[in-house]
C-alpha cells in the first residue's frame, strides 16, 4: 500500500494512477465474474445437498423404524430372561438338594428345561459357588466389568438385573444374562441366554439393504462408514465390497470433524461428496464432478463478454473520480501516518472535502489515542496484582531494584514471606469468591500494618511478600515485626455472603543490613515461613488431642 502512495504522488501522478485504476478494476471484474460462476456452482453444490438431506432423512427415519423394531424384540428378550432367572432360582430353591448337594446333572436338567444355555450361583457374597459351567467357579463380581454389573445386587436385594448382550468369558460367546435374588434369600441365580432372535434380526438390518430402497439421481453412490473400525460398513454399488477399507471416504470424515460437503477422489474419479452421521455411523452421499456440473460452460462465457464492457466503462468513470477526489486526500493521509511513524502522536487534520477519509482520519484519530492509553494501563497492570491491588512479583523486584540504584539508606531490613492458612478451607466451604475475598483481607491486613517503611506484594497464589527497610537499629526491625507476627492468630475478617473468618497466616523472616542478594533473602524468609507452616499445623493438631477437662 505505501508503495502505491508513493507511486501516485511522483512525477508521473496521472499515468500512473491511470494504469493502477485499470488494474484495479480489470481486478474487480474478474472477481465478479469468478464469483458469479461460483454462484452458478454453489447453486448446484445446494441442490445436490438438498437431494443427499432428502435421502438421509429417509436412510434416518428407516434406520428408525427397524431400531424400534429391534428395541420391541430386545425388550421382550430381557424380559424372557429376566423371567427364567425367576423360575430357575424357584426351581432351586424347591428342591434344596440341588444347592446343598451342589449337584450338576439337576442344575444342566433345569438349564435345559428352561433352555438356557448358562446357570451360576452365588454365594451372599457375590462369589460363584455352583453353576453349569464349573470353570467359572471362584468367580466374584470384583473378576470383572462384565461380571462386575451385578454388584449392585449384594447391596440391595430388591434388585432384579438384566445384562446387556456381551460375549461370555469361556467363549466369546454372545450372551444375555439376568440375575437376582432367591426368594428365600440364601443364593443369587444368574442365567445366560443366547440371544439368537435379536442376532438374527440385526444381521437382517445391513445399511447396504437401506441404501437398496433409495431412488437416488442417476451417478449417486452411498457409503455407509464405521468411524471405531475405520471400514466401509455398506455400499449402494453392488460392485465393491461392503467390508473393503476406503482411507479417501473415512480420512475426510475423521479430518474435518464436522459434516460439510467437500470434493475428493474416490475410485479414481473426482467426486463432490455431503456426509452426515446417522445411527451412530457416517452416511456418505457420493457424486461424480462430471455428472453433477455440466453445462455450466457456455453460460459462463456470455457472462464474460458482458463483463467486457462494463470494465470499459466503470474504467472511464473511475479514472475521473481518482483524480478529483482521492489523490490530494491521500497525500494528506500519507504525510500523517510518516509522522506517527516517527513517533509524534499528533492528531491528523485537513481532510474534510471527502466524507470517507475524513471518517478515516478519525478512526486513525482514535486509534492513535487508544494506543496512547492502552500502553499507560498495560505499564501498570504489568506491575500491580490485580485481585489486591498490591504489587504483583515483577513489581516488588522492580521498586527494590529502583531502591537500589537511587543509594536509598537500606539500614536494617528484612524480607517477610507470609502465606495464608486455610485458603482450600474456604474456597472448599464458601466458594471461590469468598477465597478471593478472603486473600483481599489478608492484603489489607498486611499493607494497613502500620510499618515504617515498608513494600507489600502478593507474590503469587497466596503468598505475599513484604520488604521491611530504612531502619536505623535492629531492635525496631525486630519491633515491628514481632507487631506483625501478633495478627497471625484470632482475628476475625468478614467475608461475601455475611461469612465470617478467622484470619490466620504463616510468617518467615529473613534479615539483612545494606547489601543483600534479593533471591537468597527470599529463600531463607521462604524456609522460615514453612518452618513456621509446620509449628503451626503442629500446634494446631495438639490442640485437636487435648481431652475435654470438664
Amino acid at each position: 500500500m505505501w508503495y502505491i502512495i508513493r507511486l501516485i504522488m511522483n512525477n508521473k501522478l496521472r499515468s500512473k494512477t491511470t494504469h493502477y485504476i485499470i488494474l484495479i478494476i480489470s481486478a474487480t471484474m474478474g472477481v465478479i465474474f469468478l464469483f458469479v460462476v461460483f454462484l452458478q456452482f454453489r447453486s448446484t453444490t445446494r441442490n445436490a445437498m438438498a437431494y443427499a438431506e432428502e435421502d438421509f432423512f429417509q436412510i434416518g427415519q428407516i434406520l428408525e423404524e427397524n431400531e424400534a423394531e429391534l428395541d420391541k424384540i430386545q425388550g421382550d428378550f430381557e424380559t424372557s430372561c429376566l423371567a427364567h432367572a425367576k423360575t430357575a432360582a424357584y426351581m432351586i430353591q424347591c428342591d434344596p438338594l440341588i444347592f446343598e448337594d451342589r449337584d450338576l446333572n439337576e442344575l444342566k436338567k433345569i438349564a435345559g428345561l428352561l433352555e438356557v444355555d448358562e446357570i451360576h450361583i452365588f454365594s451372599t457374597e457375590g462369589i460363584i459357588i455352583f453353576g453349569t459351567q464349573p470353570e467359572y467357579y471362584g468367580m466374584s463380581f470384583d473378576s470383572g466389568e462384565q461380571i462386575g454389573f451385578f454388584k449392585p445386587l449384594l447391596y440391595d436385594r430388591s434388585l432384579e438385573l438384566v445384562q446387556g448382550i456381551e460375549a461370555n468369558t469361556a467363549e466369546a460367546k454372545p450372551v444375555q444374562y439376568s440375575a437376582l435374588w432367591s426368594d428365600d434369600g440364601r443364593f443369587i441365580v444368574q442365567i445366560g441366554m443366547y440371544p439368537a432372535r435379536v442376532l438374527e434380526f440385526r444381521a437382517k438390518n445391513e445399511i447396504s439393504y437401506v441404501f437398496s430402497l433409495l431412488r437416488s439421481n442417476q451417478g449417486v453412490n452411498f457409503y455407509a462408514i464405521d468411524p471405531e473400525t475405520k471400514l466401509i460398513v455398506g455400499c449402494s454399488d453392488n460392485t465393491q465390497h461392503e467390508h473393503r477399507r476406503d482411507g479417501t471416504v473415512f480420512t475426510f470424515v475423521e479430518e474435518q470433524g464436522q459434516e460439510k460437503p467437500m470434493f475428493t477422489t474416490i475410485e479414481g474419479k473426482k467426486c463432490f461428496v455431503v456426509y452426515k452421521k446417522i445411527q451412530g455411523m457416517y452416511v456418505c452421499y457420493v457424486t461424480p464432478i462430471v455428472t453433477l456440473y455440466g453445462g455450466t460452460a457456455y453460460n459462463s462465457i456470455l457472462f464474460l463478454l458482458g463483463l467486457l464492457l462494463l470494465t470499459l466503462i466503470a474504467i472511464s468513470c473511475v479514472s475521473y473520480y481518482i483524480e478529483v477526489y482521492v489523490l490530494t486526500n491521500i497525500h494528506a493521509m500519507n504525510k500523517g501516518l510518516r509522522r506517527i511513524t516517527d513517533g509524534d502522536y499528533m492528531e491528523i487534520s485537513g481532510i474534510k472535502n471527502s466524507q470517507e477519509f475524513a471518517e478515516l482520519t478519525d478512526h486513525i484519530n482514535d486509534m492513535v489515542l487508544s494506543l496512547v492509553e492502552n500502553r499507560k494501563r498495560i505499564e501498570k497492570e504489568r506491575d500491580i496484582d490485580l485481585l489486591t491491588g498490591l504489587y504483583n512479583r515483577r513489581g516488588m523486584e522492580l521498586e527494590i531494584e529502583k531502591i537500589m540504584k537511587a543509594h536509598e539508606a537500606i539500614g536494617h531490613c528484612a524480607m517477610v514471606v507470609v502465606d495464608a492458612d486455610s485458603l482450600k478451607t474456604i474456597n472448599d466451604t464458601y466458594g471461590h469468591e469468598n477465597g478471593d475475598a478472603y486473600l483481599c483481607r489478608l492484603a489489607e491486613t498486611l499493607d494497613n500494618a502500620g510499618l515504617r517503611k515498608s513494600l507489600t506484594a502478593r507474590h503469587g497464589g497466596d503468598e505475599f511478600v513484604l520488604f521491611l527497610y530504612g531502619y536505623e537499629a535492629k531492635e525496631i526491625l525486630e519491633h515491628d515485626i514481632a507487631a506483625l507476627r501478633a495478627k497471625q492468630n484470632g482475628k476475625k475478617t468478614s467475608l461475601l455472603n455475611d461469612v465470617v473468618v478467622d484470619l490466620e497466616f504463616s510468617l518467615g523472616v529473613a534479615e539483612a543490613e545494606e547489601k543483600f542478594d534479593y533471591k537468597e533473602l527470599f529463600k531463607k524468609a521462604d524456609d522460615d515461613m514453612y518452618i513456621d507452616k509446620r509449628k503451626r499445623k503442629n500446634r494446631s493438631r495438639a490442640v485437636k488431642r487435648t481431652p475435654d477437662t470438664d
